[in-house]
């Protein structure tokens, strides 16, 4: 506090020097003031040598105003009374006219009177001056008076005093501006003022700065003295690990001793028991004890104390903490082997087979594995390791019953059992790879099949549900999107399979819809035959075909129609529709898929033919296709390529 006091007292006292030496330089500097009075007596002095010199005499004008290159009614004001007031002097050989104001009202009174008489101009003004030529004396001489900057820095102006009749006398002087020289008088003031205050203040500084030292003094004779006591403190904080207090201790003397070489011994030798960090030092001592105590109640460590140890070790020597490092560390070994055993047994149940094993294997070639203890866990790990290969097995089992299940379309048993082999053996990526598969395709409700670049053919699209509408998007998205001028927008008709039958029906389109050949509009429904053509005003056409198993029209725009009898017709009917085909004009096809379709891959691609042994299926949200030469089913999900003789395809969702 002391040494604050002090450094504050110096400041203020060099800051109130450095004032008082600033605020004295300025009062004592002198500024030549040329003071009106003093000057103006000496212009009027030259003005009357003279006019002595000249024999001028007499009367002179009134006095009103000083000429200047700027209004200043000070200059008027104080100027021209000190000079009327030299002029009336009786040194003065001059006299002054002043006009009463009585007099100027009865001129002006005259005036107006003859004017109203119809006096010419010439005449009034020549009786006026008659009249006041016998009122008041006519002045001798004209007086002139005019000023200008001499200085304007230094406020110094130039004043030029002019008698003239015939012949004139002329004198000047400069003259320190009026307001400069009040200004300068009260700025004179006040710096004589501070100058006072500052040196006054300079003194309190000084006298606490010599208490302050007279204090010291006593203080350092004082701690001299104490130093051998000082030692005998040091050794008892010390041995109590309070490394932080003696620091605090060594650290007062030196602070008004810092020279002193037996105190300076004594640091170095603390510095050098903390490692240079007393408060850390002190820390780590105090987590070793507690430690120490833990370990003595036979309470649990854990590895990061044990850590901790080590650390402390490293940096602060303490008898006795090697030998609880090594205590330490063999009750974690047989801890660690027991938590990972119980650890495998878990995972194991989670069907994390392989992070069972080789946890165990980590417990057999790890560090633990020289551990003289590790002799009575053998069995234990034996036995784990047979439940291991066991859950495998298993799990590898069902895999593959998973796997005939699928390949039999059988998805939601499939399912089932993937999900339980997975539950088993969580390393089973084939079947995380089916069961992500069967979740993309259930999670999709629309399939776009899009030939490979390299490949020709339609774009199929396929959907799962059991109605879809056309129309002209703009602020809506259609199933099937139609944009020609001829279809209506966000509207125009929706495609529907109920009860066994293909429905359609007008959504109050504008132009309607031809189907066969009938128009519909609305809002009329009408069934769709298989082979029927659905037309939206010659803008697009479509065909319609419907699959329910058998024989079956084959027919599309662009093809040769084939003649189909009547009872063949009349069968289809009484069939359950397994999916409607609606084949477009131009490079797409439409399928509502509810349980199955034919398909046949050719060099146009993909294209609806009952005569094909390959299927694609919807069976419990999923699509997949049956190839008849594999025993695997291809499970049909956004992303995902076919590739089948060539023939490729993309899908998109």
């Amino acid at each position: 506090m002391d040494d604050i006091i002090k450094k504050i007292s110096i400041k203020v006292f060099a800051f109130s020097i450095i004032l008082s030496f600033l605020t004295g330089y300025f009062y004592f500097k002198k500024y030549d003031i040329k003071e009106y009075k003093t000057q103006i007596e000496k212009l009027l002095e030259d003005i009357y040598k003279k006019s002595y010199e000249k024999n001028f005499k007499g009367l002179l004008s009134e006095i009103k105003e000083i000429k200047g290159p700027e209004s200043d009614e000070t200059i008027n004001s104080l100027l021209i009374t000190e000079i009327k007031t030299g002029l009336l002097s009786k040194e003065s050989p001059y006299t002054l006219i002043i006009e009463p104001a009585e007099f100027e009202k009865e001129i002006k009174a005259l005036k107006e009177n003859l004017k109203s008489r119809n006096i010419p101009d010439e005449k009034i003004s020549e009786i006026i001056i008659k009249k006041t030529r016998k009122a008041i004396k006519v002045p001798d001489y004209k007086v002139e008076l005019k000023w200008d900057w001499e200085d304007k820095s230094n406020g110094y102006i130039r004043l030029n005093f002019k008698i003239s009749s015939i012949n004139f006398i002329e004198s000047s002087i400069v003259i320190t501006n009026p307001k400069y020289e009040r200004n300068y008088y009260q700025k004179k003031e006040f710096l004589k003022l501070f100058f006072y205050i500052f040196s006054l203040l300079s003194l309190i500084p000084l006298l606490i700065i010599i208490f302050i030292e007279t204090k010291l003094y006593l203080i350092k004779k004082k701690l001299l003295k104490n130093i051998p006591q000082l030692k005998e403190n040091l050794n008892s904080y010390a041995s109590g690990g309070s490394f932080v207090a003696a620091n605090n201790e060594i650290e007062k003397f030196l602070k008004y001793l810092p020279d002193n070489s037996d105190l300076i011994s004594l640091k170095q030798e603390l510095m050098v028991k903390t490692n240079n960090n007393p408060q850390e030092a002190e820390k780590m001592y105090r987590k070793y004890k507690l430690i120490e105590a833990k370990v003595n109640g036979r309470k649990d460590i854990n590895l990061e104390e044990l850590e901790e140890l080590k650390k402390i070790n490293e940096f602060i020597q303490i008898e006795g903490i090697a030998a609880l490092i090594g205590r330490i560390e063999k009750v974690l070994k047989e801890k660690e082997v027991m938590e990972k055993s119980n650890k495998a047994k878990e995972l194991i149940k989670e069907g994390r087979i392989n992070e069972a094993r080789n946890l165990i294997e980590n417990i057999k070639t790890g560090y633990m594995a020289n551990s003289e203890n590790l002799i009575e866990f053998e069995g234990e790990l034996t036995k784990i390791k047979n439940n291991i290969d066991k859950a495998k097995e298993e799990s590898e089992n069902i895999f593959n019953e998973a796997k005939k299940y699928l390949n039999n379309g059988e998805i939601k048993k499939a399912e089932e059992l993937f999900n339980l082999a997975i539950q088993k053996n969580s390393n089973l990526d084939e079947a995380k790879k089916i069961v992500d598969e069967i979740k993309k395709s259930r999670n999709c409700d629309k399939y776009i099949l899009s030939p490979n670049k390299s490949n020709i053919g339609k774009k199929i699209y396929i959907f799962k549900k059991k109605e879809i509408t056309l129309f002209r998007a703009d602020k809506k998205i259609p199933d099937i999107e139609l944009n020609f001028p001829t279809v209506s927008r966000d509207s125009h008709l929706e495609i529907a399979i109920r009860m066994n039958k293909i429905i359609a029906q007008d959504q109050n389109s504008k132009n309607g819809t031809k189907i066969s050949g009938e128009i519909i509009k609305n809002n009329e429904k009408r069934e769709i035959e298989d082979g029927a053509i659905i037309d939206f005003n010659g803008a697009y056409q479509m065909m319609a075909h419907i699959y329910k198993g058998g024989i079956f029209n084959q027919n599309t725009v662009f093809v040769a129609k084939e003649t189909i009898s009547p009872d063949i017709i009349n069968k289809k009917q009484e069939e359950e529709i397994l999916s409607f085909i609606l084949e477009g004009n131009d490079e797409r096809i439409f399928i509502i898929l509810l349980d199955k379709i034919p398909i046949k891959f050719c060099s146009l691609g993909i294209i609806y033919d009952t005569s094909s042994n390959i299927f694609i299926y919807n069976k419990d949200g999923i699509c997949f296709i049956k190839f008849p030469e594999s025993s695997q089913i291809e499970i049909i999900y956004p992303e995902k390529e076919i590739d089948y003789k060539g023939v490729r395809y993309n899908i998109k969702g």
